[in-house]
């Protein structure tokens, strides 16, 4: 998500004067192309130069959904679900995927608590944009300023 929400976001901010257009452009490239790269550093067979160029042309799909939704929470669910077909299909072509035949339990506990964080944390984040739009309307602050 760094390459989207920061990288990515970073060159939209500073081509925004070259018009709304090249600047979202701009974002989706700079994401997508750092995305790629970042592949370098991963593990076989994500590594190599042909997976390396397929991760660039697949993470266009997350960066649109990132840049045009602009909701990071949409972009990880996206990103994941391609992960996980990405990643079952290399482990299936190495033949290693019957080493996860057994539920690893620890790791089912994690991702509970992480999505009932998730579920928290999305919950809060859309009441507080709520209570802003409220605070901010006028007839609020007028009402608020009076006593």
């Amino acid at each position: 998500m760094v390459c989207w929400a920061v990288i990515g976001a970073g060159f939209e901010s500073l081509t925004r004067n070259k018009g709304k257009v090249i600047s979202l452009l701009t974002g989706i490239f700079a994401a997508s192309i750092s995305f790629g790269l970042y592949h370098f550093a991963h593990s076989p067979p994500f590594n190599q130069i042909h997976m390396v160029l397929l991760m660039m042309i697949v993470s266009f799909a997350t960066s649109i959904v990132y840049f045009i939704g602009r909701d990071i929470y949409a972009a990880i669910v996206f990103h994941n679900t391609l992960a996980l077909f990405g990643v079952m299909q290399a482990l299936e072509k190495s033949g290693n995927l019957i080493s996860y035949s057994q539920p690893v339990y620890p790791l089912i506990v994690i991702l509970i608590i992480i999505k009932y964080y998730a579920i928290y944390t999305f919950s809060v984040n859309k009441m507080s944009t709520i209570m802003t739009y409220y605070y901010e309307h006028k007839y609020v602050k007028e009402y608020i300023y009076t006593f």
